[in-house]
């Protein structure tokens, strides 16, 4: 299957401005942190545009305060109980709107979390998430992050499938690269390379990360010698992820950024891999 070219509404510094994601020529895009009541709007966005979408947990989120927490591995019990509720709220919502997949952060990012996630606090959230993706016939994707003290590595992911091997992950690039000197991105991929469905794509380096964020795809001013992300690496071994599903441009409306390049780089980088994957 070719793997689809996509936009993440976090580009959005106004969410509610969908046609700007237009410009990058999506075939289908990531959608996070909308209220139930926006709901039919991105219903008919992609419909009007044939795109198809992905959920990015939580979706639908109608506090009336931003999210600022996710705490899928605790350790509050309570904050636990609360990030099964909105993903299995979202894992509803994408059912409803025949989402590709739901990205689901995984495990509690914040510096206070446990040194160690006990065996029973992993069942306390993904066997009730798990049970209901399954149920509707859901994907759950699992994006890496790199910031828990004992999680973090691709082994510890692809782990949690000896137990849940329905489970799926979105890769994404920067978090595990951020990780290069504990393991290389491309093992880091290799590992996970039969569940991959979804990638958030952008470049960064571990100097610019805290600055300048997500980065845009540039090939020629951004020198794997002076930290980027080695992108032609990466294009061989997501070529050969059969599972992949969507590429996902996840970087942040900017007037620092040319969306035009970005666009274009982007879209290179998935024909590219296109390619090589003979897709």
């Amino acid at each position: 299957m070719r793997v689809l070219a996509g936009i993440s509404s976090s580009y959005l510094k106004n969410k509610g401005e969908l046609e700007k994601l237009l410009q990058f020529e999506p075939e289908v895009v990531e959608f996070y942190n909308y209220k139930s009541s926006e709901i039919p709007r991105l219903r008919d966005f992609t419909r009007d545009h044939h795109v198809r979408l992905t959920l990015h947990n939580p979706v639908p989120f109608d506090r009336p305060y931003p999210l600022t927490r996710f705490c899928p591995s605790g350790p509050d019990p309570d904050e636990l109980e609360d990030a099964v509720r909105t993903t299995c709220a979202t894992l509803e919502c994408a059912a409803e709107l025949e989402a590709l997949y739901v990205v689901v952060h995984y495990p509690t990012p914040y510096v206070r979390s446990e040194a160690s996630i006990a065996e029973e606090t992993i069942h306390a959230f993904f066997d009730p998430v798990c049970r209901r993706a399954e149920s509707l016939g859901v994907d759950v994707a699992l994006e890496n992050l790199s910031a828990h003290p004992s999680f973090y590595l691709a082994e510890h992911y692809q782990s949690l499938r000896k137990w849940y091997p329905s489970l799926r992950f979105c890769l994404d690039l920067g978090h595990a690269h951020l990780l290069s000197s504990f393991t290389p991105l491309g093992s880091f991929i290799e590992v996970l390379s039969d569940a991959i469905v979804g990638c958030h794509v952008y470049n960064t380096t571990q100097l610019r990360y805290g600055r300048y964020g997500h980065e845009p795809l540039l090939p020629s001013a951004q020198s794997v010698a002076d930290g980027w992300i080695d992108l032609n690496e990466v294009e061989t071994l997501l070529s050969r992820c059969g599972e992949l599903k969507a590429l996902i441009l996840e970087i942040n409306e900017s007037e620092a950024i040319d969306s035009d390049a970005a666009r274009h780089e982007f879209l290179k980088f998935v024909r590219r891999i296109n390619h090589q994957g003979g897709k």
